[in-house]
């Protein structure tokens, strides 16, 4: 009876009480929308990253796919999976969206949920499970799976995406190396507790990533490389006085990438200590 709690019925031997009493309750798919995005069918012909083509032929940030058909842009960002990576990145793709018709599956029904921000996962990955958010402005691929919900729920839901609970409730609902829209929908969800507290944390999370992300030169948002910031600021700065006067005044390299290290190292460890108190939120909501 307890096996037929779960969707599929899956043999889940190992699998505590608590968890699958969660069943019982709504799932990821009640109050979202998830979906697997476009196939080009011929990569080579519609994909490119963002630096290989005229950075004037792409629409950033742009609200709607009719904003897109009025405009000269050519290509458009899209969120396409990517490396284990949690909370922001993974984001360097564009592709021509100009004529979708000798595409394998341009996904055209989706047109509505194109251009909104979302939650995106890896759909295919031997890694963790991980996920991140991605502004308005952003195409969803295939191998790239996204959820949407309301912005309100966006972080919390986010914040529970990136907890160990997600993963074995996927290990249960589908053990093989696919996380697709319809598996993670059926993951129970149960929003209670200190929902601001959650989405400051997921907030202060989104923030270090995507500062990190940002902060390479194969990001689009990219300004300027971390240690002239750290010298613009003022740090790595040498002063060389005579008699109480300057006479010479100068940047060490070996001091400002110490700063950069001091600063990351601060910024990850936060990162952790935020992804733990997390995890500790929510296995406390769950009941586990």
């Amino acid at each position: 009876q307890n096996f037929e709690k779960i969707p599929g019925c899956p043999i889940g031997y190992w699998v505590s009480e608590k968890m699958i009493s969660r069943f019982d309750d709504d799932n990821i798919g009640c109050c979202s929308i998830a979906r697997s995005g476009f196939s080009t069918g011929q990569n080579n012909k519609y994909i490119r990253y963002w630096f290989e083509v005229s950075i004037n032929k792409i629409g950033f940030n742009l609200p709607s796919i009719q904003v897109y058909q009025n405009s000269n842009y050519i290509y458009v960002p899209f969120t396409a999976g990517g490396s284990f990576r949690r909370w922001y990145g993974n984001l360097y793709s564009v592709v021509n969206w100009t004529d979708t018709s000798s595409m394998h599956r341009p996904r055209n029904t989706y047109s509505h949920l194109y251009f909104h921000e979302g939650l995106t996962w890896n759909e295919v990955t031997s890694d963790s499970f991980s996920s991140r958010y991605y502004p308005q402005g952003l195409l969803f691929e295939h191998s790239g799976v996204s959820l949407f919900t309301e912005s309100k729920l966006m972080k919390y839901y986010l914040g529970f995406l990136n907890t160990p609970i997600l993963s074995s409730y996927l290990n249960l609902l589908n053990p093989t190396l696919h996380n697709g829209a319809e598996v993670v929908a059926k993951v129970p969800f149960k929003k209670e507790g200190n929902d601001e507290g959650i989405d400051s944390l997921v907030s202060q999370n989104i923030s270090i990533s995507r500062a990190d992300w940002d902060s390479h030169e194969t990001s689009w948002d990219f300004k300027e490389n971390e240690l002239v910031r750290l010298a613009k600021e003022g740090l790595g700065k040498i002063t060389a006085t005579v008699n109480g006067e300057v006479a010479m005044q100068y940047y060490s390299l070996q001091l400002l990438v110490e700063e950069y290290k001091t600063y990351w190292t601060e910024q990850f460890l936060q990162l952790h200590a935020n992804e733990e108190e997390l995890n500790r939120q929510f296995i406390e909501i769950y009941g586990l």
